[in-house]
């Protein structure tokens, strides 16, 4: 039926396409069983379906509950206590960064302002307070400085999009545009290392996350990607566990309700408070996240299979039952043409 569609702006059946088109025609009473035995299957389907897509919804929620037992802390609790006094505090590296930036800056450095802290809850052991703000690197693309999609390459740098994150946590490259150096080198502010962080910050990808691995090529981004570095305060893996969790997602969903062009500013990640675990914490946090992550990850690749299996499912019944395989025949029930040739009758009474 698809192929019968025309139209340039959008497709379109016509009336006279569905007037004249040949369909099959079993006998009347094989109807019935072939529409009977439809909605037999079809009924099984959709509760396989229903049970497949509650499934799926549950491991989003789930995703969403490990990843705050997480950045809370709660994850690593057994962990902490087996470690305790062996490994630096937060503190101290908060200490140690800001004592160097002052230092490196001299008159210029402006120390952080105090958080209050007095509606938040107890932290975990050896976990700080902190704002994002000068503790993350963060960029985006300045308009398109021109930018027109005819001058994309064939070679050359990578100019990555919100299709680039697409497939997972990880950051694909596959399909990217190109642009030629003179375009990458205009903004050296969004030119991407290994481990840096892309974010969509607006439109209907808005919140999409991954990080960037193995990266062999020069690369850039386009308008809709913020660039986050994680610098000495959190391993690259642990920020982007972080913005994918649900404190940073519930800031997209703010922004999804409350505009008809939903933006993501910079200003929203960095002024964000979040709980600051030690440098080696981090770290184990990141193993284990990983580990349950790649499981839930998964269970929804087999749960999305499945989903396809059932939608081709569905068309191969629909296939046989047109096909006249789908229920047996009967011998003795009136054949199509003798009822067609009674309803022509009946017409030119």
């Amino acid at each position: 039926m698809d192929l019968l569609g025309t139209g340039s702006t959008f497709s379109a059946i016509s009336k006279s396409q569905i007037s004249n088109l040949q369909i099959p025609l079993p006998p009347l009473p094989e109807q019935h069983r072939v529409v009977a035995k439809i909605e037999e299957l079809f009924t099984r389907l959709d509760a396989g379906v229903a049970a497949l897509t509650k499934a799926k919804a549950l491991l989003k929620r789930y995703r969403q509950s490990v990843l705050k037992a997480a950045v809370e802390g709660k994850l690593t609790e057994e962990w902490r206590k087996e470690h305790a006094g062996e490994i630096e505090p937060a503190s101290v590296l908060l200490e140690r960064i800001q004592a160097e930036r002052k230092q490196r800056l001299g008159k210029s450095y402006k120390p952080p302002r105090p958080i209050d802290t007095s509606n938040l809850p107890e932290l975990p052991e050896g976990w700080e307070y902190g704002t994002l703000a000068n503790l993350i690197y963060i960029a985006g693309r300045i308009g398109w400085r021109g930018l027109k999609a005819e001058e994309y390459t064939l070679d050359g740098p990578l100019f990555l999009s919100v299709y680039n994150l697409d497939n997972g946590r990880i950051v694909d490259f596959t399909n990217a545009k190109h642009i030629s150096f003179e375009r990458y080198v205009e903004s050296p502010e969004i030119m991407l290392q290994d481990n840096d962080i892309l974010l969509v910050k607006d439109g209907s990808g808005i919140g999409k996350i991954g990080i960037v691995k193995n990266l062999s090529d020069e690369a850039t981004v386009n308008s809709s990607l913020l660039v986050i570095r994680s610098g000495y305060v959190f391993q690259p893996e642990f920020l982007l566990f972080f913005l994918m969790g649900p404190d940073m997602q519930s800031i997209v969903l703010r922004r999804i309700t409350g505009s008809a062009t939903p933006h993501l500013f910079q200003r929203d990640i960095k002024q964000f408070i979040l709980k600051i675990p030690p440098i080696e914490e981090q770290k184990e946090i990141v193993k284990r996240l990983s580990e349950s992550l790649s499981i839930i990850d998964e269970s929804e690749q087999i749960i999305d299979a499945e989903l396809q299996r059932a939608q081709s499912l569905r068309q191969s019944i629909l296939k046989r039952a047109f096909a006249g395989k789908l229920v047996p025949q009967d011998p003795n029930d009136e054949p199509a043409s003798v009822l067609l040739e009674r309803i022509r009758k009946e017409k030119k009474i």
